[in-house]
């Protein structure tokens, strides 16, 4: 893969009301941005395919255990397609 080529992991569950959940990684202020909330996201290595590239994201960004939940690999090409909002 290239170097500069992210990836981005959105993790959500629906809740006992059937509301979505999104967990979203925090950044505190630094070098000039601003605090926000955000979906984790990354380079993916060399070596890595899109969906090592996010189960590392899920697992350094969170501490999940990919193993444990269902993961959906969709490409910007792939939502559009579908008529998905990116």
């Amino acid at each position: 893969m290239n170097k500069h080529q992210k990836v981005a992991v959105i993790v959500w569950t629906i809740d006992p009301e059937g509301n979505r959940r999104f967990l979203l990684r925090h950044n505190k202020p630094f070098n000039g941005y601003e605090d926000e909330w955000t979906i984790a996201f990354g380079d993916i290595e060399p070596e890595e395919n899109l969906e090592d590239a996010a189960k590392r994201e899920a697992s350094e960004e969170f501490g999940l255990n990919t193993c444990q939940v269902p993961l959906f690999l969709h490409t910007l090409s792939t939502c559009l397609r579908l008529g998905i909002s990116v």
